[in-house]
């Protein structure tokens, strides 16, 4: 490579001449972050577990909902009828409600009924939540 080649390689900006620059108080607001200010900091935070904790929830309740749905759906199959959610579970005007499908549930309750005879079949006939013994 030619001397004047490195040089010009040499001379080019670095990552550090594109990097942002401190902000201090004779920053106009307008260019300033607004995490940049005490109080909004504090009050992102707190909006943030406000909205964990709707979140959680939203999905406690859809989870017991679901349950529940496939309870009746196999009550409902025992029964030897059809079971239509839209009857225990409509969704709620206005809101991004969890609207359960016929189709969901049986493809839910067919999956549970394979698993379960899966973990009879491997020995495994036991609640999911408790350990496996070790063997002495």
């Amino acid at each position: 490579m030619a001397p004047r080649q490195k040089r010009l390689l040499l001379a080019a900006p670095g990552p550090s001449h594109f990097a942002p620059k401190a902000l201090n108080a004779a920053t106009p607001a307008s260019f300033r972050s607004p995490c940049s200010v005490p109080w909004a900091r504090s009050l992102l935070k707190t909006k943030m577990k406000l909205l964990k904790e709707i979140q959680a929830e939203r999905r406690a309740k859809q989870a017991k909902q679901l349950e529940e749905a496939k309870l009746l759906a196999q009550l409902a199959l025992s029964k030897g009828e059809t079971y239509d959610p839209s009857k225990d579970f409509p969704p709620v005007a206005g809101q991004n409600g969890f609207a359960f499908s016929a189709a969901e549930i049986n493809r839910l309750l067919d999956r549970e009924n394979r698993l379960n005879e899966a973990r009879k079949l491997a020995g495994l006939d036991r609640n999911p939540k408790t350990p496996l013994k070790k063997a002495a």
